[in-house]
């Protein structure tokens, strides 16, 4: 009697014009055909599959043409699995694991881009979309439960929560000089491995435009207040307002500043950029600047068209207070986030905001 045998196959292949392909199923030799009339007669609720799906089968023994092949008797389509790749860890541990083929070389700059537009899956399907809109209540409800706000559905309580969406004007390269194994980084989550913007870098932009708007003793007490200490040296010297205010013991301050996250699947976001270096032999002191020095292309990548969620709220059981900071009078939280605004519009976030990268626009 005819071998049968119950297995779990994976489309290896699909070809859409001829509606026919392959599957692969662990310790059956060989792969088993399938086409359209087979998947329509066995009523198959995927009838179009695609590279990976999965199928649940029923296979008896046979030959083709004198060949060895499969009958498949019945057959189910399996709920499709959302697997999103940690795109932190592919990004460095690849290099680690494979350096013969993972260099960082100007070839390379066209590879690292369609890995990155591939990183995250499909931004148009239902599920990733569902994923991301998930992760991203989790955080907003972790802010309002750190701030003492509404945890009902959908409500918010915008005394002690303020939500902003900024996405970057061109490109954005937050941690260009973190750790990495490249010569270059860029912030991504540990977790999930999408970019996204420190809470250290929004409150230091914030608290370093705020400072530059400060004219009296008052907006200092105010700043202590918002900011909380410690300041260093150079804070002092820049202010031209007394800075015993601020010299005080270290203090909390009242405004909590949160991560910023992607609105939605960053997929197809980031994007892989260049800085060439024309004449390190003048640099290192070794030549004259000329144009037959050997040029040392670095690559990094940014972040382009991909909204972000900043939160700014305040610590839980704090009030709300009327506050006048430089030109901006209004309760805490309203100048804390117009300080951001501005800052994020005119000052830029992240690394090379001298040429245009980090400014961001509602």
């Amino acid at each position: 009697m005819a071998e049968m045998k119950k297995v779990l196959a994976t489309v290896s292949s699909w070809d859409t014009n001829a509606k026919n392909g392959w599957l692969v199923a662990r310790d059956v030799s060989p792969d088993i055909f399938i086409n359209y009339a087979t998947l329509q007669q066995k009523k198959s609720t995927n009838l179009n599959p695609k590279k990976g799906d999965e199928f649940e089968l029923e296979i008896q023994a046979t030959k083709y043409k004198g060949k060895p092949s499969w009958t498949i008797l019945s057959l189910k389509a399996l709920a499709k699995k959302l697997i999103l790749e940690n795109f932190a860890l592919k990004l460095h541990k690849e290099k680690i694991f494979d350096d013969t083929n993972f260099k960082i070389e100007n070839r390379m700059l066209k590879k690292r881009g369609e890995d990155c537009q591939t990183a995250f899956g499909d931004s148009e399907d239902e599920a990733v979309k569902k994923y991301y809109q998930n992760f991203i209540t989790r955080h907003h409800r972790n802010a309002l439960q750190l701030t003492g706000g509404n945890l009902l559905p959908k409500v918010y309580d915008n005394n002690q929560i303020n939500d902003l969406q900024f996405k970057p004007d061109w490109r954005l390269a937050v941690g260009l000089g973190s750790g990495s194994v490249f010569e270059t980084s860029i912030s991504l989550h540990h977790v999930y491995g999408f970019p996204y913007i420190p809470a250290s870098a929004i409150k230091g932009i914030t608290h370093h435009y705020a400072l530059e708007n400060a004219k009296t003793n008052e907006d200092l007490a105010n700043i202590k207040k918002i900011f909380g200490t410690h300041y260093s040296e150079e804070d002092f010297q820049k202010n031209p307002v007394n800075p015993e205010i601020l010299s005080d013991k270290t203090e909390q301050g009242s405004v909590i500043f949160f991560d910023a996250y992607p609105t939605r699947s960053p997929q197809g976001c980031i994007k892989a950029d260049i800085m060439n270096n024309h004449y390190q032999p003048y640099y290192n002191g070794e030549a004259p600047p000329a144009d037959y020095h050997k040029l040392n292309p670095i690559i990094f990548l940014t972040v382009e068209n991909l909204t972000f969620q900043f939160m700014v709220g305040l610590h839980k059981g704090m009030e709300n207070a009327h506050i006048t900071l430089g030109s901006k009078r209004g309760d805490m939280l309203s100048v804390v986030s117009d300080f951001l605004k501005e800052a994020l519009q005119e000052r830029g976030i992240g690394a090379k905001t001298a040429i245009g990268y980090g400014y961001m626009k509602p």
